[in-house]
């Protein structure tokens, strides 16, 4: 059976990439909505191109009284302009002039509110989304995420049927889904926890998984799910869009992951390296491209020091749980502890609590008590 011309022209993708999946998706979607097959479009763009710009103009306008983002029209225009280049047709004038709409930047999220959002996540998102913030890894290898990739430095107990870091920071081994290249990056202790949280809890609730090397860690069915469950937290506690002009959403977790290491000082060309980004690496971290076991150690080493600005401490983790507990009712930490003291006689000022560790264990355990559905 003779190859469609989309199938042709998906030949030409890179079957590693996401866009191998969704151009073709977008590129149906279009042909369905104006009611056309890819010949028959085709055909018209090379008899006149001029009546398949009106066509392809009209689709546009169409999106944009739906309101569809701009960078989603955007997106569609381009994969509509790669089909005709690829059948040999320039001469149709795609334009995504005027598309720009209200510009709008990511919000790069404080370590305070990393803790509230982790607070505030199930045991998967919690673990998944720690390894986007923690380890700088994109969500579409998160979800990707196999046995084979933590197993070097994880072991498993059949016994007891649960698992147990050897090692921390934990060394993760990647192949970068969008670039190919393998590549090694870290998670802080914060972060190993929810990964064997995460993992444990499955061991227990499936008893007929076994961890092999092709065993997903994860259940998302894909990144748009991952990301729809982490955009519901942000809702929750008001940090979709904290700002004018500015959005929260996943990836913003990757730019706080670079934003930590900066702050940490860690080398530059490393700090990218533990993103997957292709970059030159210098001297004593060239190994990585190998894999060298005595690379990989320098380049724990150096993450290691970035660890206390990924993660927060005990006291600021205690008062990040106040600050979500404060955000569910409404209300500001101060006017909290006001209610506190009226009702309980709870002589402590709410900045206490990060140089008091007594005091702030004690007036955490009476929220805890206050307010049981509040904090997970």
């Amino acid at each position: 059976m003779a190859e469609t011309l989309i199938e042709e022209w998906k030949r030409t993708l890179n079957p590693k990439a996401s866009t191998y999946v969704n151009y073709p998706k977008i590129l149906s979607w279009f042909l369905k909505d104006i009611g056309m097959s890819p010949e028959s479009f085709v055909d018209l763009a090379k008899r006149e191109p001029q009546k398949a710009e009106n066509v392809i103009l009209a689709y546009r306008r169409r999106l944009e009284m739906e309101n569809k983002a701009p960078k989603t029209i955007g997106l569609i225009l381009y994969v509509i302009k790669s089909f005709l280049k690829f059948n040999g047709i320039k001469n149709v004038e795609i334009s995504a002039k005027g598309l720009d709409g209200v510009r709008r930047f990511d919000y790069i999220p404080t370590e305070q509110e990393v803790q509230l959002i982790l607070n505030c996540c199930s045991l998967q998102l919690r673990a998944a989304a720690s390894l986007v913030a923690f380890s700088g890894i994109r969500p579409s290898d998160v979800i990707a995420l196999k046995w084979l990739n933590i197993k070097d430095e994880m072991i498993y107990d059949s016994g007891s049927r649960s698992v147990e870091a050897q090692k921390s920071p934990l060394k993760i081994v990647l192949q970068q889904r969008k670039t190919g290249q393998f590549y090694v990056t870290f998670l802080c202790p914060q972060g190993i926890r929810s990964l064997q949280s995460w993992i444990n809890y499955r061991l227990s609730r499936e008893p007929s998984l076994k961890l092999q090397d092709n065993t997903r860690i994860f259940l998302f069915s894909s990144t748009g799910s991952f990301s729809k469950s982490f955009d519901h937290v942000l809702r929750k506690i008001n940090l979709k869009r904290p700002q004018a002009f500015k959005t929260c959403r996943l990836y913003s977790l990757r730019k706080y992951f670079r934003r930590q290491l900066d702050l940490a000082k860690i080398d530059q060309h490393l700090r990218e390296y533990f993103m997957g980004h292709k970059i030159y690496l210098p001297g004593v971290y060239s190994g990585l491209r190998d894999l060298d076991n005595v690379a990989i150690e320098n380049a724990r080493n150096e993450y290691a020091k970035a660890i206390n600005y990924l993660q927060e401490t005990a006291i600021s983790e205690r008062k990040s749980k106040i600050e979500l507990i404060c955000r569910s009712l409404g209300i500001e930490p101060k006017q909290l502890f006001e209610i506190l003291k009226e009702e309980f006689y709870f002589q402590i000022d709410y900045s206490q609590i990060v140089e008091q560790n007594n005091n702030g264990i004690e007036l955490l355990d009476l929220l805890y008590a206050l307010f049981p559905e509040k904090i997970k």
